[in-house]
């Protein structure tokens, strides 16, 4: 069967876009293979020997210092005061504000004259009363032995009044003998009571002299603790604050004549912020340093 000229145009046709699509796979074929890379051309032979270091890992703490900044404040810190009255007659020259004091060492003295004083009458009062009491103490062995006396006495009148009453049943005595025996017995009685009385009176007055001497005793005793305590002495080793008193002035009992600040054990008062809160809340070495350029301190966290 003869195709027309139409059937003749198409199987041209197909034939043709066969030829394209093969010569189009051709050259792509072509391109592909003449840009494949020559890698075993451009890439140098390597070594089969590799060098590897070993390395050990040791944990170890990491430093890390925060510096703060605050206010010292001393921790002990005192106003002195005078224990007694009296006036300045004497400061150290040691005692100006800013200068340093041990602990024991005498800031100021008062005039110990009027307490001089005060010494001497308490002595007087004391000797009075050891005095006072010594003679009752002799008094009452005086009145003792009167006791003693007419107990004897009495013994004798009652053990005549006995003899007596029996020679009386015997008929051999007056009734009349028997009644003076009788009233002479009752006589040394009474005598005996009425000493008996006034040695309970005499025990007495020996606990009023007695204690009369422990009263001077104390009395004699705050007088020397007043002459004592015009030296007015630091109770601490520190510096001096300020001296509140001047030379020549009078310083009541209880007034305050200097202040005095210990440095050695001091605060200081730092802000942390919330960051190192936690950092701070471990154990960490505390080191304190000061403006003035002394040689830092160790310290220790307090919160």
């Amino acid at each position: 069967m003869r195709a027309g000229p139409e059937g003749r145009r198409k199987t041209w046709l197909s034939l043709a876009a066969i030829t394209a699509v093969i010569l189009v796979a051709g050259v792509a074929g072509t391109f592909i293979y003449a840009t494949r890379p020559q890698v075993e051309a451009s890439v140098p032979a390597r070594s089969s020997e590799v060098t590897v270091e070993v390395v050990t890992l040791t944990p170890a703490p990491v430093a890390r210092t925060l510096t703060l900044t605050g206010t010292a404040r001393a921790i002990r810190q005192a106003r002195v005061a005078a224990e007694t009255g009296g006036r300045v007659v004497w400061i150290a020259p040691e005692c100006e504000p800013g200068s340093t004091v041990e602990a024991g060492q005498a800031l100021l003295r008062l005039d110990p004259a009027p307490h001089e004083i005060a010494v001497a009458k308490a002595g007087a009062r004391l000797a009075r009363a050891r005095a006072a009491l010594a003679q009752q103490r002799i008094e009452s062995e005086m009145q003792q032995r009167v006791l003693d006396a007419g107990e004897a006495e009495l013994d004798v009148a009652e053990k005549e009044l006995e003899r007596l009453q029996s020679l009386f049943e015997q008929r051999v005595v007056s009734e009349s003998e028997v009644d003076k025996t009788r009233a002479e017995y009752l006589r040394r009685e009474s005598v005996c009571l009425a000493q008996r009385q006034r040695m309970r009176s005499d025990d007495a007055l020996i606990a009023k002299a007695e204690a009369d001497v422990k009263l001077a005793q104390a009395q004699l005793a705050e007088a020397r603790l007043d002459l004592e305590r015009t030296s007015v002495t630091a109770p601490f080793a520190g510096e001096v604050a300020e001296r509140l008193v001047e030379l020549g002035t009078m310083a009541a009992s209880g007034q305050a004549v200097f202040e005095l600040v210990d440095y050695a054990t001091a605060v200081v008062d730092v802000e942390v912020s919330a960051h190192d809160v936690a950092v701070l809340r471990a154990p960490v070495a505390v080191e304190v340093t000061t403006a003035d350029g002394a040689p830092p301190r160790p310290g220790r966290l307090a919160y």
